[in-house]
């Protein structure tokens, strides 16, 4: 799953957003700037770790080729599927006709479903789908709570975005949140 939009990646909290939910009422520049830096990150742990983008975003996806019928998105809601392409080695990217395919099940269990068998000798198709859930969606809420959790116990711990060295432990509050709105999809292939 690759990132191909040319905008920037919206906030799903602000810096404002931030401090009113943790009732942070003085702070200076500096802090502006650590609480910005720890949102951006608290939201990539969140996305990365539930599978579901905050704001509709489009992204490309690298799938083998082979005898299957339905492929299972590994991320959610799927708003619509862009293209379709089959990568073959004599002539690159060659587009499938929309005909063949189809999104199933958008919201709940994304599905690329193939209406006829992919042309012998395709080794990848590469799919660009708009992922994500739409802008102040209700199912959208608890995702924001685990950020603004996050980055509240990353700045009270003094922990800097730029040291991977030594990770903070995830708290039992945050792991839970992820652990409720986690999209694991059921299967990868099916069909033949």
């Amino acid at each position: 799953m690759e990132y191909i939009g040319e905008e920037a990646i919206p906030e799903a909290v602000s810096v404002e957003g931030f401090k009113r939910s943790v009732h942070m009422v003085d702070c200076d520049a500096d802090d502006d700037a650590a609480i910005a830096l720890l949102l951006v990150a608290a939201q990539q742990v969140v996305v990365t770790a539930t599978g579901r983008p905050f704001s509709p975003l489009k992204f490309a996806f690298y799938i083998p080729a082979g005898d299957w019928s339905r492929w299972w998105f590994p991320c959610m809601p799927v708003v619509s599927i862009t293209s379709v392409e089959i990568e073959d080695p004599d002539a690159g990217l060659v587009a499938l006709d929309a005909s063949k395919y189809r999104l199933s099940r958008q919201a709940d269990e994304p599905q690329l479903v193939l209406r006829q068998a992919l042309p012998t000798g395709a080794e990848t198709l590469r799919l660009v789908a708009t992922v994500g859930h739409a802008p102040d969606v209700a199912a959208a809420a608890p995702m924001r709570h685990a950020v603004i959790l996050l980055t509240k116990e990353w700045f009270e711990a003094g922990i800097a975005v730029e040291d991977p060295a030594n990770p903070p432990r995830l708290s039992f509050g945050f792991r839970a949140l992820i652990r409720q709105q986690r999209y694991r999809r059921p299967c990868e292939f099916s069909g033949g």
